[in-house]
């Protein structure tokens, strides 16, 4: 009996020492996992706080409209530029009216129902056009930028030797052509008819052509571009009267010799 009493207490023991370390790292278990909870709690009460801070701080987010439609009806006039709006359609072309004498230009019309200024005493009327080029030839107020010539000289046979292509052009390009106008008011053999209308037509133009002097070298440039025989006709303008000869940041009325030169445009 007290053999048996002795072994009930030894096994008593051993399992009380064995119990000490389980409960040992059960303690640490769950103290590590009370630990990781608290932790991770407070990540996420931190994160919430932190989130809720910025909602607080940031501004409310801001609708993106669309931009409202410009429509010409809603200025009294272009002569202030502004904003990427098309106003005018733009052509550049070469000619070869006289084969020997080819002529390089610039032809724009008005898209707008408000007139759209060239210089300070001229603007394309609306829905109007005009043309603009570079002159030295014989029988014309000297050399430099004539108004209006190529569409008083223009006849059928320029048509069947001539190429050119278009572009769209915004109101603010149109102020970009009116000020390298004012810059380009010159001819001389470097800078002719080509350089003029070459200078223009980039302005408006991703299609950009180099100035390589001859109207021929550009009629090459204008064809890796498409540039095609025109599929219309400028409407000739009778009246030489409306023939400018740009002077001094203005444009002069042209004397009738204007009328007459050995391009043929």
């Amino acid at each position: 009996m007290k053999n048996m009493k002795r072994f009930i207490a030894a096994l008593m023991a051993v399992i009380m020492i064995a119990a000490i370390p389980m409960s040992a790292n059960a303690a640490l278990f769950s103290w590590r996992n009370k630990t990781a909870e608290t932790e991770t709690t407070a990540e996420a009460d931190a994160a919430v706080a932190e989130a809720t801070e910025d909602m607080t701080e940031a501004a409310p987010e801001e609708t993106t409209k669309a931009p409202e439609e410009k429509t010409t009806s809603s200025s009294s006039s272009f002569s202030l530029f502004s904003g990427r709006n098309t106003v005018a359609k733009m052509w550049v072309f070469v000619t070869f009216a006289n084969p020997k004498v080819p002529h390089c230009w610039i032809y724009i019309v008005n898209l707008t129902d408000k007139p759209l200024k060239v210089c300070d005493n001229y603007s394309i009327k609306p829905h109007g056009d005009f043309s603009m080029g570079a002159f030295k030839a014989r029988g014309t107020d000297g050399p430099g930028i004539y108004f209006n010539l190529e569409r008083h000289w223009i006849k059928p046979e320029t048509y069947g030797r001539a190429y050119c292509m278009s572009t769209n052009v915004s109101a603010s390009e149109m102020q970009s052509v009116a000020n390298a106008i004012k810059r380009h008011d010159y001819w001389n053999w470097g800078f002719n008819c080509c350089w003029f209308a070459t200078s223009i037509w980039n302005i408006c133009s991703p299609r950009k052509l180099l100035y390589l002097f001859s109207p021929y070298i550009m009629v090459g440039q204008m064809l890796v571009y498409g540039a095609k025989r025109p599929d219309f006709k400028i409407p000739k303008m009778a009246d030489a009267s409306q023939c400018y000869k740009y002077e001094d940041g203005k444009a002069r009325q042209a004397c009738w010799r204007a009328t007459i030169t050995n391009t043929g445009v």
